[in-house]
C-alpha cells in the first residue's frame, strides 16, 4: 500500500502550497481536502459547534475517506472538482486539516505533518488572497460601474471575514491548531520558505522509513 503523508494547517497556513512542493519534490500523487470537502460537510453552527467542545469528528466526509483508501490501495481515482485522474503511486502526499483527529480518516495516515501558522499571518493571507486578483494597474481600463461592483463586492467579503474573525474564527482556527499539534509526527515552523519545509519533511519521511528497516 502507499504511504500517506497529511499536511496540515488552519485556513491560509500554507497547506496546499506545501503539498505540491512536497509532491513534486518526492514525485508523489497528490490530494486536496478542499476538493471534496463541501459546505454540507462542515457543522451548520460553528458556534454551536465550538461551544459543544470543537469534536473533529463531526467533520465528516466519507467521499474523501473512501477516495483516499483507493489511492492507497493502487487504484486510480477521479478527482471530483477538476475530473482529472489521479494515479496511483508508492507516496501520496494528503492535503488534510484535521491530520489525524477524525477517526474516519485517521488509520489511512501514515505521517502527519503540521505547519505552525499563527491566526493573524492565515488571515493577513486570506486578506492578501483576495486582493491579488485585481488588476491594478489596469483598472483604467474597466468601465466605473464595474469597478465600484467590484469594490463594493470585495469589502463586504473582507468585511464578512473580518467580523468573523473576531468573533469565532480565530477560537476556532487556535483550538484546531491545538488538537492536531497532539498527534503530529513533525510540526514545522511557518516562517520558512516552502522550498525548506518541503524538504524538512521529505528528510523527515525518509529517515522514519528507514529507520524501520533496520
Amino acid at each position: 500500500m502507499a504511504l500517506v503523508i497529511a499536511i496540515g494547517a488552519i485556513s491560509g497556513g500554507g497547506k496546499t502550497t506545501l503539498v505540491n512542493k512536497t509532491a513534486d519534490l518526492m514525485g508523489a500523487a497528490r490530494m486536496f481536502f478542499d476538493d471534496y470537502f463541501l459546505e454540507q460537510h462542515y457543522p451548520k453552527d460553528l458556534v454551536k459547534w465550538f461551544e459543544d467542545g470543537a469534536d473533529l469528528n463531526t467533520w465528516k466526509c466519507q467521499e474523501l475517506t473512501e477516495a483516499l483508501r483507493k489511492l492507497k490501495n493502487g487504484e486510480t481515482i477521479i478527482n471530483p472538482r477538476t475530473k482529472e485522474e489521479v494515479l496511483p503511486n508508492d507516496i501520496i502526499v494528503l492535503e488534510e486539516p484535521t491530520g489525524k483527529e477524525r477517526a474516519e480518516i485517521a488509520d489511512l495516515i501514515d505521517y502527519f505533518v503540521v505547519i505552525d501558522t499563527p491566526p493573524e499571518i492565515s488571515l493577513a493571507r486570506r486578506i492578501l488572497r483576495g486582493i491579488e486578483p485585481i488588476p491594478v494597474d489596469k483598472l483604467d481600463e474597466y468601465p466605473k460601474e464595474e469597478i465600484l461592483k467590484g469594490l463594493k463586492e470585495l469589502i463586504k467579503h473582507q468585511k464578512d471575514d473580518l467580523t468573523s474573525y473576531i468573533e469565532i474564527t480565530q477560537k476556532v482556527y487556535i483550538t484546531i491548531l491545538k488538537q492536531t499539534k497532539v498527534h503530529a509526527d513533525l510540526i514545522l515552523d511557518w516562517d520558512y520558505p516552502v522550498e525548506e519545509l518541503a524538504l524538512k519533511v521529505k528528510e523527515f519521511v525518509e529517515n522514519k522509513q528507514n529507520s524501520r528497516l533496520l
